[in-house]
């Protein structure tokens, strides 16, 4: 990788294009496929800053690498949806329940930092969840709550 393209993903990454920490292995791998994808293509061979942000996105959309580094490092990282390990699978439930379909004060359990807190579903507004937990209105991602029993 050049090393202006390397400083793309530092600044990316590590918000300083010139620090000396290494590009992750995963997205050096990324990059080089990009890279050939772009020569193959007729694109030339250089890879822009906005191909460089989409391909550092990817990654930390995509890969567990990328997951935890977005999780650690960035102030995005709870948007990437949880991915477990143990069965290679999205641990998502914005697929499994049908939110508009459930009746409105059925319980639910709450996941946030490992600790399950059980509260009651009390709407839907765009992709986030409202539960009224201890008498609060709180709003989750959907990734974050379960019904209760399920």
């Amino acid at each position: 990788m050049d090393p202006v393209t390397a400083s793309y993903y530092r600044s990316i990454l590590y918000h300083d294009g010139q620090d000396q920490r290494p590009v992750p292995p995963t997205l050096a791998k990324l990059h080089a496929w990009t890279f050939k994808r772009f020569q193959a293509m007729g694109a030339g061979g250089i890879i822009s800053k906005q191909a460089a942000l989409s391909v550092a996105l990817m990654w930390m959309s995509m890969t567990s690498e990328g997951r935890a580094f977005a999780r650690e490092n960035t102030t995005i990282g709870e948007l990437f949806c949880p991915y477990d390990e143990t069965t290679d699978e999205l641990t998502s439930n914005e697929n499994l329940i049908d939110w508009d379909a459930v009746p409105l004060e059925s319980k639910v359990l709450v996941v946030v930092d490992q600790k399950p807190t059980v509260g009651e579903y009390i709407g839907r507004q765009s992709s986030w969840i409202k539960v009224l937990v201890n008498g609060e209105r709180k709003s989750f991602r959907s990734h974050q709550v379960q019904l209760a029993g399920a």
